[in-house]
């Protein structure tokens, strides 16, 4: 069986994906036995079960002399056109895992997969539109889902400016149970100087203008002058 590329699996997945939004809230679509949305979805379902039916028959209606010939049995074929069955399958299951790849959704924080910045020098973006297979980001280029994966914490720098739910900071890196340790921060609007300790066991992600600007103020006020080029 021939091997799908990567593209080509995204491209089928945006194609399905475009199908089953037209069918969520199509009345006449939803009034259809499942069996058939599915096969609409998915029409290579419905074209292989047709052909493997027409095979079977075929084999099965053919005369024993045709196997003699090839010196080969009729279980032999069906047993093959069974295992290539299963292979398909299979493939089917890695296309939808790769496709758990490119669930992004507007307001993700994502990386390049090729470790570069993108083009206002961060090393993470955030998305805030995507329109045909192009994520639109916070700098107002654009990209493909096969370009990006998600930030993680691990993908923090000594420096970022980062946030929670209730607060924004300066991380400094993390500790050995894997939380985020800061420089300073705002909490509710507050200012602190943190202490080398953890700063917060909640998910981080990184500040939005607005909350890198919010803590700019509070610094500034404070008087705390960290300095961002040596970090």
């Amino acid at each position: 069986m021939e091997e799908v590329s990567t593209e080509e699996k995204a491209k089928l997945y945006d194609e399905a994906f475009a199908k089953a939004k037209d069918c969520q809230y199509d009345s006449l679509a939803l009034s259809q036995p499942v069996k058939d949305v599915i096969e609409y979805i998915f029409p290579e379902l419905k074209e292989g079960e047709r052909i493997k039916s027409c095979i079977k028959k075929c084999l099965s209606n053919a005369d024993e002399e045709v196997f003699d010939n090839y010196n080969i049995r009729l279980s032999d074929c069906l047993a093959w056109l069974e295992k290539q069955n299963d292979q398909g399958k299979q493939s089917k299951k890695s296309q939808e895992s790769t496709s758990e790849e490119y669930k992004f959704k507007i307001g993700d924080w994502v990386v390049r997969k090729d470790g570069q910045n993108f083009c206002n020098g961060r090393k993470f973006a955030q998305i805030t539109e995507i329109n045909n297979g192009a994520h639109w980001l916070d700098d107002g280029t654009w990209i493909t889902n096969r370009c990006i994966r998600f930030w993680t914490i691990q993908d923090a720098k000594n420096g970022d400016v980062l946030a929670s739910d209730c607060s924004v900071f300066v991380f400094r890196k993390l500790d050995t149970a894997g939380n985020s340790t800061a420089y300073c921060g705002i909490v509710e609007g507050v200012f602190y100087e943190a202490s080398s300790g953890c700063w917060t066991e909640g998910q981080c992600y990184p500040a939005t203008e607005e909350q890198r600007d919010l803590l700019d103020q509070k610094m500034k006020k404070a008087v705390c002058c960290l300095d961002f080029e040596k970090l």
